[in-house]
């Protein structure tokens, strides 16, 4: 029996193939089309919205965080969970801003909390002082200050600053006396004083009063000290030189004492002092 296909055969299976064939390369042909179809429709949409995309991009506007203002608690009221320090009696507190830490520090940030972590309020001077009714400590965070917020100007209730950047000092009351507060009258015009240690005795004292008495007292005043000023008074009984507070300077460690009233006058013991009429 012979194997070989017919002439009929053979041409049936040879229309066959060249179907199967031709339908291959049709789906192939319809593959690449699609392909090449979204590639042109990609490239399309590319063209047409290039100039939106490529336009650059306005600047960021960059806002900061709205600060915080809470209702702000009256002095008198303690803040919870603080430590509250507030002056002795005859006394009041003077906040000074200092770069003693650090001294190419010329502001100091102002913040919400006691930590370097805690939002900024705003910043202060060094150099700046402020009158303050008291001031908290929080007990576990014991290197910063609290203040009521109002007293330097800001809104909120208690804002803090690094310790290493302040410092509150108790000044004694009251400030030097304005003329008409104590009797007495002018004996030299413009005069050099020189402050002398008298016998040994320790650095005299600034007064408020021309008397001896323990509220009147500012702090001493270093023996040897000379000042010029632009008059002396004298008290009635002759015992105690006036001398206008502003001559003082920074020349007294309570002197923030007086800069709100640098003409009113300090007195002291005419024993320690040496005028010389100018």
């Amino acid at each position: 029996m012979s194997n070989r296909l017919s002439r009929k055969e053979y041409l049936r299976r040879k229309i066959r193939r060249r179907r199967a064939l031709a339908w291959t390369i049709l789906i192939a042909a319809l593959a690449i089309s699609a392909f090449f179809a979204v590639i042109a429709i990609n490239a399309i949409i590319k063209f047409f919205t290039r100039d939106r995309d490529e336009s650059p991009s306005p600047d960021p506007v960059i806002t900061e965080a709205p600060i915080e203002t809470p209702t702000p608690t009256p002095t008198s009221v303690p803040v919870e969970g603080l430590n509250r320090r507030d002056p002795k009696e005859d006394h009041y507190l003077v906040l000074k801003i200092t770069a003693s830490y650090e001294k190419s520090v010329t502001e100091v940030n102002v913040r919400r909390g006691p930590k370097k972590e805690s939002g900024l309020v705003t910043t202060v001077n060094v150099g700046d002082t402020f009158n303050i009714t008291c001031y908290y400590t929080d007990p576990n965070n014991a290197n910063f200050i609290g203040l009521n917020a109002g007293e330097i100007g800001v809104p909120g209730q208690v804002v803090w600053i690094s310790k290493q950047y302040c410092k509150v000092s108790e000044i004694i009351q009251p400030w030097a006396v304005n003329s008409g507060d104590h009797p007495y009258h002018q004996k030299y015009g413009q005069a050099k004083v020189t402050i002398r240690n008298l016998n040994g005795d320790t650095d005299p004292n600034l007064r408020s009063e021309p008397w001896e008495s323990e509220g009147s007292a500012y702090g001493r005043i270093t023996s040897g000290t000379v000042i010029r000023v632009s008059s002396v008074q004298v008290s009635d009984d002759q015992q105690w030189y006036g001398f206008p507070a502003g001559a003082f300077a920074d020349k007294v460690p309570f002197y923030d004492a007086v800069r709100k009233d640098p003409d009113g006058l300090v007195w002291v013991y005419q024993a320690y002092c040496v005028i010389n009429p100018q």
